[in-house]
């Protein structure tokens, strides 16, 4: 077929859907704008015969239609699909498979479209849906929680009893800088009082990326079987607990306990997440069951992402607490252990009784008294 008769039989189709985009009535005449390589009149009815979709043009858009779009748009779009395939097909000129390309691009959007998720419904996905979701992966939560901790603790308490041990895990020019970060004759050096507005946005952009870069390692880490996500969780908790057993050690306890008091709940909480959610991805790897690998993954994937976005939100509030709360000297130590403490305790509360109400089956229905 020429590309004449190709414009000719599809232009009033072409035309129909620029009037539907452009908001014009439904039963209204249609435009007689058509994409400009058409050039073409537009044939009567019994002249346009519809181009059946080929075997070999299935159309790609699966996707649920959007609120208040037409039946007759979606079955435009659906043409176009097969129409601009067929141009490419055909080489026919480059200008009417832009147009056309353009076309579809605009009408896809209008029929695919996602509309921006309610208020509503985002509250109810953070305060039920989200706690939930972490229940549902604690044996890698568990996982997780120990391969951090439990390093953290033991090299913690380890280089408090012999100082020299932090030199195994720190280059002398780390142990220096700690050591001078938080001298309690240096406030200057983690205070309030040397910063200014600037310098804290300065500190937040800092922390917010250094703290999702390690997140971002641990998740991604599980794609090597798991062992990425081991090593970073594992390597973190080394040297967390090094730093702490150290600085505790040589008498700067005071000034490094209250400054990371305030952001520890959240920055620790969301390393943990992602190390939930990497483990996830490793384990689908390691055992996927009677599934592909390629399919366990993907599972994984999708249910680490959910992970993923609440250890974000984690990291972007570690980021903020520890850049405009804990390095205040004008506050008290105590009122900053009191809001560690707080944190701790809403955060596990959230994680653990988060969204069981709405779970929980109604009285009338017998689930074999289990409980989510």
């Amino acid at each position: 077929m020429s590309q004449a008769r190709f414009v000719q039989r599809h232009a009033s189709d072409w035309r129909r859907l620029r009037s539907l985009l452009d908001g014009k009535a439904d039963d209204g005449p249609p435009s007689t704008d058509v994409p400009a390589a058409a050039g073409a009149e537009r044939a009567p009815p019994s002249q346009r015969p519809t181009e059946r979709p080929s075997r070999r043009f299935p159309s790609l858009d699966r996707s649920p239609l959007a609120s208040g779009v037409s039946l007759e748009l979606a079955e435009l779009h659906g043409r176009l699909v097969v129409q601009l395939a067929i141009a490419r097909e055909r080489g026919y000129a480059s200008d009417l498979v832009e147009e056309l390309n353009e076309l579809l691009l605009r009408t896809h959007a209008r029929v695919h479209a996602v509309p921006p998720p309610a208020p509503r419904n985002m509250l109810r996905w953070l305060l039920e849906v989200y706690p939930s979701r972490v229940r549902a992966q604690y044996p890698h939560l568990i996982a997780a929680l120990l391969l951090f901790f439990a390093p953290m603790l033991l090299v913690g308490v380890a280089t408090i009893h012999d100082p020299e041990l932090v030199h195994t895990l720190l280059d002398p020019i780390e142990v220096m800088a700690y050591e001078r970060m938080y001298d309690p004759d240096n406030t200057r050096r983690y205070g309030q009082a040397a910063r200014d507005s600037g310098t804290d946005f300065l500190a937040f952009g800092f922390y917010l990326r250094n703290n999702t870069s390690i997140g971002f390692q641990t998740f991604v880490g599980g794609l090597l079987l798991g062992l990425g996500t081991v090593f970073y969780l594992v390597y973190n908790g080394l040297h967390i607990g090094a730093v702490l057993g150290y600085v505790t050690a040589i008498g700067h306890g005071e000034p490094l306990w209250s400054f990371i008091a305030g952001h520890s709940a959240l920055e620790l909480s969301a390393i943990v997440l992602s190390g939930a959610a990497g483990t996830r991805l490793g384990w689908a790897l390691i055992a996927p069951g009677r599934r592909t690998r390629l399919r366990a993954l993907h599972e994984a994937a999708r249910d680490g992402v959910q992970l993923i976005y609440g250890a974000s939100a984690l990291f972007v509030l570690a980021a903020f607490v520890e850049a405009y709360w804990s390095s205040m000297v004008l506050v008290p130590a105590f009122a900053k252990y009191l809001s560690g403490i707080g944190l701790w305790l809403l955060l596990i509360v959230y994680l653990r009784r988060g969204g069981r109400s709405e779970m929980s089956p109604r009285p009338q229905v017998d689930d074999g008294g289990r409980r989510s």
